[in-house]
Formats: structure tokens, sequence, C-alpha cells
């Protein structure tokens, strides 16, 4: 079975630290994108 991570490591955040990781709110919010591989003409 494969390593899966649960939180983004902290070594990403310091290598990235302009991107938005986290953003508070009050209500519990999840946002899930999918990636269908690369374009077939690229």
């Amino acid at each position: 079975m494969g390593y899966y991570t649960i939180k983004t490591p902290w070594l990403l955040k310091k290598l990235y630290p302009g991107c938005t990781w986290n953003i508070q709110t009050k209500e519990k919010i999840i946002y899930l994108t999918f990636d269908d591989g690369p374009h077939p003409e690229a």
C-alpha cells in the first residue's frame, strides 16, 4: 500500500511560501480538484 499524506508537508510550504496553502473560515469547507492527465495534443 502506498503512502498518502493528509496534510501538506512543511517542506513544500517552505519551498513555495507564495502559495496559498489554507484559508481560515468559520465553515468546514473542502475543495476537490481532479487532474485528467496531459492534453493528447501537448
